[in-house]
């Protein structure tokens, strides 16, 4: 695995291959063919963004009410 993930980090950045291996660890999954898939679902763009805006997301300050800052 530390052969292909050398191979990897020239391929992509290193937060995102900690962000992935972080996640494999998470879930108890040790094959190396399931992190490669994460590294390229995110390069093919498959991964979407996080959203800023959505119906059930309340605004910043109804939080800050809530905790009386």
């Amino acid at each position: 695995m530390l052969i292909g993930l050398s191979k990897e980090m020239r391929t992509f950045p290193r937060e995102r291959i900690e962000w992935d291996c972080r996640l494999t660890l998470e879930k108890q999954i040790f094959r190396y063919k399931i992190l490669r898939r994460l590294l390229e679902r995110e390069k093919a763009g498959m991964i979407s963004p996080l959203i800023q805006s959505h119906e059930i997301i309340r605004e910043l300050w109804e939080y800050a009410e809530e905790v009386k800052l």
